[in-house]
């Protein structure tokens, strides 16, 4: 016998309402887990799982959302605590390793671009997105005075609520099985779920493969730092001071000198190039071992009076050895990331190709043109079509650029 799918969907609706109905009548709250890439919706029915099955390496950060729904009479008072986990040998994964979020829905008001592939955007709606934590990411200890407070909590009636879970595998774990629980506490009775996770037999290594640059106007503090690298991310600038700390703890690997020129998108006027013992300078500011570049100016690839001295600006980082110094290898970022923004195509580009030396995937935009393969990065093509294809694939519109 076959279902089809109206039937299947209206099978699972009356399935998920026996079940909500089923736990709040015994004294429980409806409680169900799923994987980080799953999007909880608000009025989504419960789903089938309640454990957690995990597997990473060491060093590793891995991810999952336990969701607590609200069923017919709603819940208050709801909290989530998490048990340390037990290994082989009487090892343990201390509950500290985890980090929870309460995740927030915010109303998007209209639907994301539609760049044609088979990843539609879904249309205007609530959506999980802001992450409220449950204590300090940076030091675990308990927030106070924040706007927003991720628990307790309530849930509405038919509502979902997720927690989002970091879990950090330690470096000296040692492989195999662990396990613990995590549980729910509410006015409704409290849930218990397991939670079981293998380690695998490597570690990750502490700097990330991938160089990137992520800029938000919040992040000159070093506790952002610390926690865009915890995530794979690379701050835009970092202080000489603390990079030391930030190399070796988070494997911070690149960072910008400056200095911003004061050109962007509504600014068609730049300031004069730098000389190159300026460039020089500012490269002898930073710790040995990054790979350094210059964010001189963002998204002028239509101020057209510019070019020369854009120009300008990239033949004094040159001259200055930036591209070819051990220490300042990311000259090749050469002029701004605003300007590969602008698609590969962009009329300052055919102006001069030698204002760039490496090309950074931004998905959505121009392919890479043959002649920038060939000329301006031949080693750098073939890995940033398949950045920017799984972007696309993934209908992913990235807050950073990925050089």
């Amino acid at each position: 016998m076959t279902l089809s799918s109206k039937a299947l969907s209206s099978a699972v609706l009356v399935c998920s309402a026996a079940f909500s109905t089923l736990a709040m009548a015994q004294g429980t709250p409806v409680v169900w887990t799923a994987p980080s890439l799953h999007r909880v919706g608000m009025s989504d029915p419960a789903g089938a799982h309640t454990d957690v099955n995990l597997s990473a390496a060491r060093g590793e950060y891995e991810s999952f959302q336990i969701v607590a729904n609200g069923a017919s009479n709603g819940l208050s008072n709801v909290n989530v605590t998490i048990s340390d986990l037990q290994g082989p040998d009487r090892q343990v994964i201390p509950r500290t390793n985890f980090t929870l979020y309460r995740e927030k829905y915010v109303y998007v008001k209209s639907s994301s671009p539609n760049w044609k592939g088979s990843n539609q955007p879904l249309g205007p709606g609530w959506y999980p997105d802001a992450l409220i934590p449950f204590t300090d990411p940076e030091t675990g200890k308990t927030l106070s005075g924040a706007s927003l407070t991720a628990a307790p909590f309530e849930v509405k009636a038919g509502a979902n609520q997720p927690i989002w879970v970091d879990l950090l595998v330690p470096r000296s774990a040692r492989p195999g099985k662990y396990s613990g629980t995590y549980t729910i506490t509410s006015n409704h009775g409290d849930f218990t779920g397991s939670i079981s996770l293998k380690v695998w037999n490597f570690a990750l290594p502490v700097a990330p493969g991938l160089k990137s640059s992520f800029l938000f106007f919040q992040a000159g503090t070093l506790a952002a730092q610390r926690e865009l690298l915890r995530n794979k991310l690379s701050p835009l600038s970092t202080n000489p001071a603390d990079q030391p700390l930030l190399m070796k703890e988070h494997g911070l690997s690149t960072t910008q000198t400056g200095p911003f020129s004061g050109a962007d998108i509504g600014r068609c006027a730049m300031s004069p190039a730098p000389s190159v013992s300026q460039f020089k300078s500012l490269a002898s500011a930073q710790q040995p071992g990054l790979m350094l570049y210059n964010y001189s100016a963002d998204e002028i690839g239509h101020c057209t009076n510019l070019y020369p001295t854009i120009r300008a600006w990239a033949n004094n980082m040159h001259q200055a050895g930036q591209r070819v110094s051990p220490q300042t290898a990311n000259l090749n970022y050469a002029i701004c990331p605003g300007i590969t923004w602008l698609g590969c195509n962009s009329p300052l580009l055919k102006y001069d190709r030698n204002v760039m030396d490496r090309w950074l995937g931004y998905g959505g935009w121009d392919p890479v043109p043959r002649w920038a393969q060939q000329q301006a990065a031949p080693r750098w093509g073939r890995k940033r079509r398949r950045i920017i294809e799984r972007q696309n694939a993934a209908g992913n519109g990235s807050g950073s650029s990925q050089m």
